[in-house]
């Protein structure tokens, strides 16, 4: 399962559990006004890794082979801004629709992630670029 999937299958499973068992994290508007931000600044990091590839001519899509690695841009701080991008946008759903349920969803879509996909992923570009992957990866961290 690509971890867009998993994004959008935590999304909808913490929905439907806030339907089932109702939760509440805050009352007032504080958590919209937040959330409406951090879902803007996580697209913003969304969007501007995308670009960084789109510019580079590699593959965006999880899981294919990249015919290089990018460094720029975002990924001068995270090794997978698109990620944590996303998860940003989902801490900010989950401030709006007021539901820890969306929080403990995205907790554990970082933790497949962080334990399952990056792994594979990071081991395929250092197959691919072994010594300039492995130079990247003491200067960048995994997440920020």
């Amino acid at each position: 399962m690509t971890p867009p999937w998993l994004f959008l299958i935590s999304l909808l499973l913490g929905i439907a559990l806030e339907f089932v068992f109702p939760t509440r994290l805050a009352e007032g508007s504080a958590g919209m006004i937040a959330g409406s931000l951090l879902i803007a600044s996580g697209l913003a990091f969304v969007l501007w890794s995308g670009a960084v590839f789109k510019r580079m001519q590699t593959a965006i899509e999880p899981g294919s082979r990249p015919s290089m690695f990018a460094t720029s841009g975002p990924y001068q701080w995270s090794r997978n801004p698109m990620y944590l991008g996303l998860a940003v946008i989902h801490f900010g759903i989950a401030l709006i629709v007021n539901s820890v349920w969306l929080f403990l969803t995205t907790f554990m879509v970082l933790v497949a992630l962080d334990r399952r996909i990056v792994p594979r992923e990071e081991a395929l570009l250092g197959e691919m670029y072994p010594e300039e992957y492995a130079k990247y990866r003491r200067r960048v961290r995994r997440w920020f």
